[in-house]
């Protein structure tokens, strides 16, 4: 009789100590799951409230067929202003399958998304609303929209994200601008994150003026270019700033180059034999206004090439890609051409610069094109910010072209 007593208590003990160690480890889990969930944001902002804009800057193609655009959304009263970090995920006919808006009581900007190797959605931006200053925010989202984890860069120190290049090892490089104690001016910005949230690394360069890196490619050889913008302290103007850097973050080469005027740093784009693209905005003289500008360097950062496009007013490129033919596409805004005051502006470029064709979309306001992206057919999907299609202030414009740059498809996002 004492025998089984002392085994029934041997058990019950046995049985309270693996309940206590799976208690403990769900608390574990719990307290992960809840560290790296961005806190909620009230989706209805204060009563007197009203949007008065969505911009979408990033576009990416999904494997269902659809499409991602990241961006923010825009609230203002007469006592309030708020920007809230706005994701919009599509089928191919540009039905909304869901919308999400992730942030706080500040100002929280998405301004790149990529759909990762594992379905689920990659973000990054920036964030007021959880620090002493502007943070470097990374977003993990799952296939519904629903947060898998989120990480916070920069403490003490402010750091912003702004362009993002998936690595052929399955992990992103994020590039942005960076502060330190020591330069009181941002410094180019890189990060390397894993599909998981581990930060890999965090580093960031002087590049002797001040800048912030807008865009991030990785070569064939594994080195990483960063373009960003460089601002001189004597009079203001603004250069392009080029990095190239090994595998290990060392600085290999540095170039800044630019007209006499301010110009715009916005994509760079690596390419299979080591070359690689820059475009952006650029004066081709001082008596003109900016034009669409296009760089060709070989792998040893040789200019092969480089050519303006644009007419007699003012032109812009923001996003350029290689396209299935060996040529490339650029999207940006022109005053020159189009219907409206500025109209989103497309071009289709040959291997060697030459223009193949351009097309204008617009109405009779402002329309600008943000970025675009080659669908399976060889048309073009353009993500574009709109104040002609009198929702709001600004609405975001999706725009489908066929392969000859002939608009098939549009719808505008008023809401989110």
């Amino acid at each position: 009789m004492t025998t089984s007593i002392k085994v029934n208590k041997g058990k019950a003990f046995l049985a309270l100590a693996v309940a206590l160690l799976f208690l403990i480890i769900g608390i574990i889990i719990l307290k992960n799951y809840v560290d790296n969930k961005l806190p909620s944001i009230e989706t209805s902002p204060p009563e007197g409230t009203y949007m008065t804009g969505i911009y979408g800057h990033s576009l990416d193609l999904t494997r269902d067929g659809g499409f991602i655009v990241s961006g923010y959304v825009k609230y203002q009263s007469r006592e309030y202003r708020d920007h809230d970090l706005w994701v919009m995920k599509a089928n191919k006919k540009g039905e909304m399958e869901w919308s999400k808006t992730f942030g706080g009581p500040s100002t929280d900007r998405a301004w790149a998304v990529k759909q990762m190797s594992d379905g689920e959605y990659l973000i990054a931006g920036e964030t007021y609303s959880f620090g002493q200053d502007y943070q470097l925010l990374i977003l993990k989202l799952d296939r519904s929209g629903d947060q898998s984890w989120y990480k916070l860069l920069g403490g003490d120190h402010i750091e912003r994200g702004k362009g993002m290049h998936l690595t052929a090892d399955g992990n992103a490089l994020i590039s942005g601008e960076a502060y330190s104690d020591s330069l009181k001016r941002p410094n180019f910005l890189l990060a390397k994150v894993t599909a998981d949230g581990e930060v890999l690394f965090e580093k960031s360069f002087d590049h002797d003026l001040s800048g912030a890196a807008n865009s991030v490619s990785e070569l064939p050889n594994k080195d990483i270019v960063l373009l960003g913008n460089l601002q001189s302290e004597e009079d203001h103007s603004i250069d392009f700033g080029l990095l190239r850097l090994n595998e290990g973050g060392k600085i290999v080469s540095k170039k800044r180059f630019g007209s006499i005027n301010s110009d715009e740093a916005n994509a760079i784009l690596a390419l299979p034999d080591g070359a690689y693209l820059i475009a952006g905005t650029e004066y081709k003289d001082p008596t003109n206004k900016a034009d669409v500008v296009v760089y060709k360097f070989n792998a040893a950062d040789e200019l092969e090439w480089k050519n303006y496009y644009g007419g007699l007013s003012a032109d812009g490129g923001e996003k350029i890609i290689v396209t299935a033919d060996g040529g490339y596409a650029l999207v940006g805004y022109t005053q020159s051409f189009g219907a409206g005051f500025k109209d989103v502006y497309v071009i289709k470029l040959a291997s060697t610069g030459q223009t193949e064709w351009t097309q204008t979309v617009g109405g009779n306001k402002t329309d600008w094109g943000y970025d675009l992206k080659q669908t399976p057919d060889h048309g073009f999907l353009i993500s574009a910010g709109s104040k002609s299609t009198g929702q709001n202030a600004t609405d975001i414009w999706i725009i489908k072209l066929d392969k000859n740059g002939l608009k098939e498809w549009d719808k505008v996002y008023c809401t989110p």
